[in-house]
């Protein structure tokens, strides 16, 4: 092609994408919204432990690494139909 430009190895940012998702520097996905982007940020780094998760602020260049948080989910107690019943000495 004519009068094109290649850009190896390069992607353009989404368009409003202010930050910039990365796993082990390779971007990854694009977010407007700091908040929505360690969100995603620590849900990439649930699925990818061993992995460096970063958060690129791609106006100012600020990068944000973001730490292992295991999913926990919400708290949960066991019903008694999972309970192994008490132990009773047997009869005499």
């Amino acid at each position: 092609m004519k009068g094109a430009t290649k850009m190896e190895g390069l992607r353009p940012a989404a368009p409003g994408a202010q930050f910039e998702i990365s796993i082990d520097g390779t971007p990854r996905t694009y977010r407007d919204r700091k908040p929505l982007a360690i969100e995603a940020a620590e849900y990439l780094k649930r699925k990818h432990p061993n992995s460096a998760v970063m958060v690129k602020d791609l106006q100012s260049g600020d990068m944000t690494a973001v730490a292992y948080k295991p999913d926990l989910g919400p708290a949960q107690q066991p019903s008694a139909a999972s309970r192994k019943p008490a132990h009773k000495p047997p009869a005499r």
